[in-house]
């Protein structure tokens, strides 16, 4: 696997910093640029496309990035980031909060709202290591993601931990990955920001404590929903009756989740059904089976409820993250 990047090493000094601009302003994530110092600019980039999820790796010199509402209304992907520090300091604001990002952790930002970002404060590079994702994908968007976004999240305990390891591994491992595998990791990722988000809006405190008596019930309701997505019969009077509660007890327990009991358990099948979808594994099994593996009744139920979540059917989906005779690779981007 050839590994591009795009670099401003090869530039005149004078005219590096504007290649940047240029590039960022027409990235996916439009971005306006200032530096104290731009003739001794510097920077390279490269990303990955990972079925839906972008890995993509960054190192410039001191600059200001910002996102202002015109540029959002030029290009917005609606999608979330997960960016972990590698090298140097962050300073990143959003949504009303700032934090200064050291190295080893984590910070969110949302390709919705306006931010901006300091990048060091000294001569030397700072690197970053993200992934991106549609909001789409995600347990929260738009209000409850914006109780996250700029705030500094630790790199080295918990779902933190697990996902800049994993973050970090992907990059490491991009040389020897398939198109196919690409797929995979890109589920992967966009698993591991999810449970990322999920942990910090359920726990905003820090971890769950062993007294939640609630958050206990839910962990044990989840699980059970998880075990018995291929039941067509699943729905909340299964859940409730297997939980000795009342199906009105079960519809207030999951208002903490901000969503219904049969809206969670459709996104699960329907999660179930996109990791099939993107498995090469998987690649012979007809749609219609993919249906029925996960409680669907039947393929046009499927794609009906596929293609209100995630915009595409579920054979064009398939066709997207899996394209037979292709490398994986990297290309240049923001």
């Amino acid at each position: 696997m050839v590994t591009k990047l795009y670099g401003t090493e090869r530039l005149m000094a004078a005219e590096r910093f504007t290649a940047w601009q240029e590039m960022c302003s027409q990235s996916a994530v439009p971005l306006a640029l200032k530096a104290e110092h731009p003739s001794s600019f510097s920077a390279e980039s490269g990303n990955a496309e990972l079925g839906s999820a972008v890995l993509q790796t960054l190192r410039f010199s001191s600059h200001r990035a910002s996102r202002t509402p015109a540029l959002i209304r030029r290009s917005d992907p609606e999608a979330c980031a997960a960016v972990l520090v590698v090298r140097g300091t962050l300073g990143v604001e959003q949504a009303g909060t700032s934090s200064m990002v050291p190295e080893g952790d984590l910070v969110l930002y949302d390709s919705s709202y306006p931010f901006s970002f300091q990048a060091g404060d000294g001569p030397g590079l700072t690197e970053v290591l993200l992934v991106r994702v549609p909001k789409r994908l995600l347990p929260a968007r738009n209000e409850r993601l914006k109780r996250l976004v700029a705030c500094r999240l630790s790199g080295s305990r918990g779902f933190g931990a697990l996902t800049a390891q994993t973050m970090a591994a992907a990059r490491r491992q991009m040389q020897y990955c398939s198109v196919a595998d690409a797929a995979r990791l890109g589920v992967v990722l966009t698993d591991l920001v999810s449970a990322l988000i999920g942990h910090h809006l359920d726990e905003p405190g820090g971890p769950p404590t062993a007294e939640s008596g609630t958050d206990m019930v839910l962990l044990a309701i989840e699980n059970f929903i998880a075990q018995h997505l291929h039941d067509p019969e699943l729905g909340p009077g299964m859940v409730a009756s297997a939980h000795h509660i009342s199906v009105r007890y079960l519809h207030h327990l999951f208002e903490r989740r901000d969503t219904t009991v049969a809206a969670y358990i459709r996104r699960q099948r329907l999660e179930m059904v996109r990791r099939d979808l993107a498995d090469p594994a998987c690649g012979d099994v007809p749609i219609h089976a993919v249906a029925r593996r996960w409680g669907f009744p039947d393929q046009a139920a499927l794609s009906r409820a596929f293609r209100g979540t995630y915009g595409e059917t579920p054979r064009d989906y398939r066709k997207s993250v899996l394209r037979p005779g292709e490398t994986a690779g990297w290309s240049a981007g923001v």
